[in-house]
């Protein structure tokens, strides 16, 4: 709802724009999923939203565990308790079979999205930016003074020896097909791969216990 919308973006008229903006990439056929992050204030509206998603004929995801900023954390102002976020999985049976299936996946991979391998971001000073997925990298790309393609070769190689070395505490973790937290998430947090990160853990402990 309109009320709802724009006490998330905190931006008066914001839902005319969002509408909008929706309306045009349907007219124009443009392919387009819609995201939504679950909060206290919107909460009550998630399962609506995916209702609406699969009414426009869209492809609709959902996600519990805010992004913090880079050496900040999540306010507990408008994050969800862990067993909440459990109990909206079960309610989407579709969300629920896919945290089954990844119970039942033991092959799992550290710093496996593989995200700053295959996409990047270039920010407004001209610099190839994977800090947002990995904070700690060493390494600092300008295209200005180099070539694209010759920064993108350069960092692959070396963030590939960067994720077989670091040092993360997600590496002794027996559950991690269950938990929404990646080394990269740490970094973007706390700025150190080793500091705990407790909700999303207590997340994953939860979804254990109730598949057990």
């Amino acid at each position: 709802t309109k009320n709802t919308y724009e006490r998330v973006t905190g931006v008066k008229c914001s839902y005319e724009l969002y509408k909008r903006g929706l309306d045009l990439l349907l007219k124009n056929k443009i392919k387009f999923r819609l995201r939504a992050i679950g909060m206290q204030i919107n909460k009550h509206e998630i399962l609506d939203i995916k209702d609406f998603a699969q009414k426009i004929g869209v492809d609709f995801g959902y996600y519990w565990t805010l992004r913090p900023r880079i050496g900040l954390t999540s306010s507990p102002k408008v994050t969800l308790p862990p067993r909440e976020i459990v109990e909206f999985d079960r309610l989407d049976k579709k969300m629920w079979k896919e945290d089954v299936k990844k119970f039942e996946n033991k092959d799992c991979t550290f710093y496996a999205c593989n995200r700053a391998l295959v996409s990047f971001l270039i920010n407004a000073y001209g610099e190839l930016d994977i800090r947002r997925m990995a904070a700690c990298f060493p390494y600092n790309y300008n295209i200005k003074n180099r070539k694209l393609m010759e920064c993108w070769q350069d960092f692959t190689s070396k963030f590939e020896a960067y994720r077989k070395k670091a040092n993360c505490i997600c590496k002794d973790c027996k559950i991690p097909y269950l938990c929404d937290k990646t080394c990269a998430l740490s970094e973007l947090g706390s700025g150190c791969m080793q500091k705990q990160k407790g909700y999303l853990c207590e997340i994953a402990q939860i979804r254990k216990d109730l598949f057990a």
